[in-house]
């Protein structure tokens, strides 16, 4: 009976124990959660401020305390509900790891993944000190980089073409190459961990020989292209521009303009030298003669040949006895000077013994004559035989004398030849034909060799012996066109309005 007693009393305490351990009060605390941890935003970038937003709470409402860690980067301040922390400066992957506890000790934990991407920097501009650069010349090609994580960047200069003197540097200098082309140039910005962009640079490079000038008679101005049509300048400011010649050893461009009468001498970058008009009524075209510097020019209302000195502060020679002279040409390699005269419907070579102001009537010991035309409108003289060219527009044939002006080639077959451009070779040029079907056909001697149809009003045409292709002014669309030796458009410029003359620089 006593073991009974010692048992029963051990079970009813046991009971009473477990019966108070279930009471309301004396419940285990639970521990907190967290509800949400995220990114202020969409994308980390590194090398810049990140604000961590979390939301935890606790079941019993206990107060909490948080601790924010990462796996790169660090925090610049921190609570229950938010942290700052700085980015790395590199790309990378990031864990931020995040904890909350109660005053019981009871936490929760969670971890945040992310990318961090390291911006590459950015060229927000590239240029070059010229953006026609003369072969052989040097010129500065800069850039302007922004790095938008703050890193430090370096530029590398590259290019197949012309010589760098230096490969590195937001500025550096380049001599370009002695080629006509479009060269360019590329640059890499590479930030202080890799991340690169890059871009690139195109300069005109062009040489003076090979260079296209064009009168644009409705712009009032002169415009000068490379030979592969990249324009280099214009000049404008004239009221009247009549014609345009090319001194390439003196380096000069001539133009005349009527009104007000002047002649005015450029340099090959668009500069005026001078201007002058005390000696002219109405010039209206012109012929530079490289050996001398001089040029000869067409007075329209005095019926005269002037030949204007370099300076431009006297003239040579004068050549009067012409009715009407509308066009003319100078072999250069002797002077001999070729002068159509519409108003005596001839043909007239003057030689280069003349050495003083002559009239016709009385020195033709000096002149040779040639007549039987109707109305002779344009001279192109073969630089490397002196044979001389001729079109005659009413009449519809072309006239090739040799350069002793004795022997001649006659072709036939054309409506309305206004234009003739010789060639270097010898019996090659092309003519310009404004017939109801206008055209450019390209001659060989006799034999029609290339054709060029649909032009609309052309003006004037110019041979490019560098390259054997011919350009032609389609004036009524307003375009400038570069013909290959086959009669083909290669290369066509409508930035111009009623082109009227044109020349090319092919040396001397």
């Amino acid at each position: 009976m006593k073991y009974i007693s010692l048992y029963r009393s051990v079970l009813l305490l046991t009971l009473a124990f477990i019966s108070c351990a279930r009471l309301p009060s004396q419940q285990q605390n639970q521990a907190p959660e967290i509800l949400s941890l995220r990114i202020d935003g969409e994308v980390v970038n590194s090398h810049s401020q990140v604000l961590l937003l979390a939301e935890a709470s606790d079941p019993e409402g206990d107060s909490l305390s948080a601790q924010w860690s990462s796996s790169h980067g660090f925090f610049l301040s921190s609570s229950l509900d938010s942290a700052l922390w700085r980015s790395p400066d590199s790309s990378s992957h990031v864990s931020i790891y995040y904890s909350v506890s109660d005053d019981a000790g009871n936490l929760d934990a969670d971890t945040l993944r992310f990318w961090v991407s390291n911006r590459p920097p950015q060229i927000e501009s590239l240029w070059a000190s010229e953006e026609n650069v003369l072969n052989g010349n040097t010129i500065s090609l800069s850039a302007d980089v922004v790095d938008p994580d703050s890193h430090q960047v370096d530029l590398f200069w590259s290019t197949p073409f012309g010589i760098l003197q230096s490969l590195s540097g937001d500025t550096v200098r380049w001599t370009a190459p002695d080629s006509t082309m479009r060269a360019w140039v590329a640059v890499d910005a590479v930030d202080t961990y890799g991340a690169e962009s890059s871009d690139t640079l195109e300069v005109s490079v062009y040489s003076e020989v090979g260079c296209v000038w064009i009168i644009n008679t409705g712009g009032g101005e002169v415009v000068k292209l490379s030979a592969i049509g990249d324009e280099l300048l214009r000049i404008p400011g004239f009221s009247d521009p009549q014609d345009l010649d090319i001194d390439p050893e003196n380096r000069r461009l001539w133009v005349c303009e009527s009104t007000p009468p002047a002649v005015h001498a450029y340099d090959l970058a668009g500069n005026l030298e001078f201007s002058v008009n005390e000696f002219f009524y109405r010039p209206t075209r012109l012929s530079a003669w490289f050996r001398t510097g001089s040029v000869f020019v067409i007075d329209a209302d005095s019926s005269m040949v002037l030949e204007l000195g370099f300076g431009g502060d006297r003239l040579y020679r004068s050549f009067r006895g012409f009715n009407r002279p509308n066009a003319l040409d100078v072999f250069q390699s002797t002077g001999e000077l070729w002068v159509c005269d519409e108003g005596n419907n001839n043909l007239y070579q003057i030689h280069s013994e003349v050495d003083e102001d002559i009239a016709f009537v009385d020195s033709s010991e000096f002149v040779t004559r040639r007549d039987g035309y109707s109305f002779p409108v344009d001279v192109s003289v073969e630089d490397s035989t002196g044979a001389c060219w001729l079109v005659d527009k009413e009449a519809g044939f072309l006239v090739r004398y040799e350069a002793d002006a004795l022997d001649s080639l006659v072709v036939y077959g054309f409506q309305n030849p206004v234009a003739v451009s010789a060639a270097w070779s010898d019996g090659l040029c092309w003519v310009l034909d404004r017939g109801l079907d206008s055209r450019a056909v390209r001659l060989f001697f006799d034999n029609e060799q290339a054709e060029l149809g649909d032009l609309s009003f052309p003006r004037d045409l110019a041979f490019n012996r560098l390259d054997s292709h011919c350009w032609v002014l389609d004036s009524e669309r307003n375009r400038v066109l570069r013909v290959d030796p086959d009669g083909q458009v290669v290369g066509t410029w409508t930035d111009f309005n009623f082109p009227g003359r044109i020349v090319i620089n092919s040396g001397y």
